[in-house]
Order: C-alpha cells, then sequence, then structure tokens
C-alpha cells in the first residue's frame, strides 16, 4: 500500500498517464484507424487535448517539487523509476494483444517519451 499522496500523484498523473494516453490515443488509435476506427478517433480527441493541459499542469508541480531539493529530486526519481518500470511492465500484454508484434515497440517509445519527459522535469533517469 501505498501512503505518501505526492508518490501516488507522481505514479498517476505522470508516468501512468505519461504512458497510456499516448499508447492509447496514437498508438491504438492509429492501428484503430487501418480497420475502419476513424469515428472512435474523431470521438476520442478531447482526450488527447485534455492530456496536454493536464501534463502542463502536472509537470509544473512535479518540477516544482523537485527543485526545493535535492533529497526531493532523488525521491522523486527513484519513484518515477519504479513506477515507469512497474506501469511499462504491466502495459506490455495490452500492447501485444492490440497491436501484435509491433506492441513492444510502441511501449518503448511511450517509455522513452515518457523519460525524455522526467528530464526535463530534473529527474535523472
Amino acid at each position: 500500500m501505498v501512503e505518501d499522496w505526492f508518490e501516488l500523484f507522481l505514479a498517476q498523473n505522470l508516468v501512468i498517464d505519461g504512458l497510456i494516453y499516448p499508447l492509447v490515443y496514437e498508438s491504438f488509435d492509429a492501428e484503430g484507424q487501418k480497420h475502419g476506427g476513424a469515428a472512435i478517433s474523431m470521438l476520442s480527441e478531447f482526450m488527447s487535448e485534455w492530456f496536454a493541459d493536464h501534463s502542463r499542469w502536472t509537470d509544473t508541480v512535479i518540477k516544482g517539487a523537485a527543485a526545493e531539493s535535492e533529497a526531493n529530486t532523488a525521491r522523486l526519481a527513484d519513484w518515477f523509476a519504479t513506477w515507469r518500470d512497474n506501469a511499462a511492465t504491466a502495459l506490455r500484454p495490452l500492447s501485444a494483444y492490440v497491436l501484435g508484434d509491433a506492441g513492444d515497440a510502441a511501449v518503448d517509445a511511450a517509455v522513452a517519451t515518457l523519460n525524455a519527459r522526467a528530464d526535463k522535469l530534473g529527474l535523472a533517469v
């Protein structure tokens, strides 16, 4: 059980959302369009727009917390790495189910994008 509210904030808003949204609304969506799912893309477009706004807010909060002290930065980086690895592992079977052989590459791309984002926030990854 996770007791630190800020760890949960980082896990959900930075890591889990940071992996799921690009995977579902980019990679899975592109695959769906190949099979006639263009209407679903239009219906869920607002989710991508929301994610962009939500990411800016989340990044500001995380960056501010990391800037407060080296201890904060180290703790946040540790939490980030743990949650990123766990979430990526959990998403691989779903991604393989939806994307087949391209599933691992899609998760790897989402992780790379998330790592770059964390680096900009001051979290060494």
